[in-house]
């Protein structure tokens, strides 16, 4: 075999492969981009919608044909691109529509956290979209466990969201707490306080409050439950 036929050669097999490549890439971008064009919308959406106006169905009405179309746009994206890096961000905004019906609420955040369970939100989206901005430094795991526990606590489920809050508290490894950790954790604590004081059990609610004080690592994060423990004449 002459050299011009072996260049000829390596040279086909080059370009072949920067042809795959190139076709992958644009695969790869094409995914991205279909995302923040619907991400942008999504936020653009969120910006405009009043959670306090005064007639909130109202307004509720006349985004929901707005809100129909980017939620189609969600589940498309999902269904078309179910490797991409953004699917489990795209699915998250999608439970976020769901607040609104408790019930079917729930059952998002549980399908989210079987489908995902090592989910985690892209930096473009933390960065872009401001319903996602408690999540810069907090999993989105961890806050759909947390919002899993105050649905339960919302329709009255105390026994589900006692035990929510306590899968939550207890998957966090105290001497090596984040940051993340820190935020989370009062809130989970808080949550689990108010569910046995609901459900009338106050020794519960006093062994919970004294917890939470021995792995707060705020002093601010400590007041709530010793306050607490003063209204039920623990001191």
């Amino acid at each position: 075999m002459n050299k011009k036929l072996v260049y000829l050669i390596i040279s086909a097999i080059i370009l072949g492969v920067s042809l795959i490549s190139n076709l992958y890439c644009e695969e790869q971008s094409q995914d991205e981009k279909e995302f923040k064009n619907i991400a942008t919308e999504f936020n653009a959406i969120m910006k405009s919608f009043d959670l306090e106006a005064k007639d909130y169905q109202k307004e509720a009405r006349e985004f929901q044909p707005r809100t129909e179309i980017l939620r189609n746009n969600l589940k498309s994206f999902i269904l078309k691109y179910p490797d991409s890096k953004y699917v489990d961000d795209a699915d998250y905004m999608l439970t976020l529509f769901l607040q609104g019906q408790p019930e079917k609420y729930i059952q998002g955040l549980k399908l989210f956290l079987k489908k995902y369970p090592g989910a985690s939100l892209e930096e473009w989206t933390l960065a872009n979209l401001e319903a996602m901005t408690f999540e810069k430094e907090i999993s989105v795991i961890n806050i759909i466990k947390f919002s899993l526990t105050q649905a339960f606590y919302n329709v009255r489920k105390f026994e589900e969201s006692t035990t929510s809050a306590r899968q939550l508290i207890d998957s966090f490894a105290f001497k090596r707490l984040t940051v993340e950790g820190q935020r989370i954790l009062p809130l989970a604590y808080f949550c689990l306080m108010k569910n046995y004081e609901t459900l009338g059990n106050i020794e519960k609610t006093k062994e919970v409050c004294k917890e939470a004080i021995d792995k707060m690592q705020n002093p601010k994060d400590k007041e709530t439950f010793i306050k607490k423990l003063k209204e039920l004449d623990y001191f």
